[in-house]
């Protein structure tokens, strides 16, 4: 798979696309919202994070497939992601992607992991949550090594007390590492989104009644939920919005009039 990704990002490159330049405007949001509203089309403001949203929605079968360049979706449980999906319009392999099943990834790599471990090896390779991660200490900690590390040890916790001993404690506590960890886990399962069939905030795995988490027990770190709502299809009070990029109406235009 990593070969793949490489060899498709060097086609990128003369795409005449740079996502790296495409910088995603308040105003673009605006437009947008008000381009989907004028043609009744239905969309989603993410309480939380877009990731989670979709990940929520293709695991209700609400859609296919998502597209992104961003791994995070698989962490997310989303069952198919496509990657470096191709918009260029004078591209000859307009339209190639990579696509990824969950179920497969597991099956044919990681058979003799779940999917929590899967999870929880992908947290120990590099996340946008936990920087001390990017630290010297754990610098080498890759894909590769964090699958090795849950092999070895079974779970998270006695990966931690194993990984202890080669870092620099004024960097972080083990326990205060052990916190953060946990709620990076609880975070890429129960994050909040928002469920379009019963039109009300929601985890996107439901948590047990009885759940705790002493460390924070307001779990407001999932998102705030739950979330007060008035608008004709949905508005959440948050920040991050899930985005349908603007060169999407460009494109079908495109095929339209072909």
């Amino acid at each position: 798979m990593k070969e793949k990704l490489q060899r498709r990002n060097k086609k990128r490159k003369f795409s005449g696309i740079d996502e790296h330049k495409l910088k995603i405007q308040p105003s673009h949001v605006f437009y947008l919202i008000e381009y989907l509203k004028s043609a009744e089309v239905r969309y989603v403001v993410a309480p939380y994070e877009a990731d989670a949203q979709l990940a929520w929605m293709a695991r209700n079968n609400m859609v296919d497939a998502v597209q992104t360049d961003d791994s995070d979706l698989v962490l997310f449980g989303c069952p198919k992601v496509l990657f470096n999906l191709n918009l260029c319009v004078k591209s000859a392999s307009l339209g190639d992607c990579l696509i990824c099943e969950l179920d497969s990834i597991l099956n044919d790599n990681f058979p003799d992991l779940s999917r929590e471990q899967f999870v929880q090896a992908c947290i120990f390779a590099g996340c946008d949550y936990i920087q001390c991660l990017s630290s010297p200490s754990f610098r080498k900690n890759g894909i590769t090594k964090g699958i090795r590390l849950i092999r070895d040890h079974g779970t998270y916790d006695k990966v931690i007390t194993h990984l202890s001993s080669q870092w620099s404690k004024n960097i972080i506590s083990v326990e205060e590492f052990r916190i953060k960890y946990e709620k990076v886990v609880l975070l890429n399962n129960h994050q909040c989104v928002y469920d379009l069939q019963k039109e009300q905030a929601a985890y996107l795995t439901s948590l047990p009644e009885s759940f705790t988490f002493a460390a924070d027990p307001t779990l407001e770190f999932l998102g705030k939920y739950p979330i007060v709502l008035h608008y004709k299809f949905l508005v959440l009070y948050h920040f991050l919005v899930l985005l349908l990029i603007y060169s999407f109406h460009i494109e079908v235009s495109f095929f339209l009039n072909k």
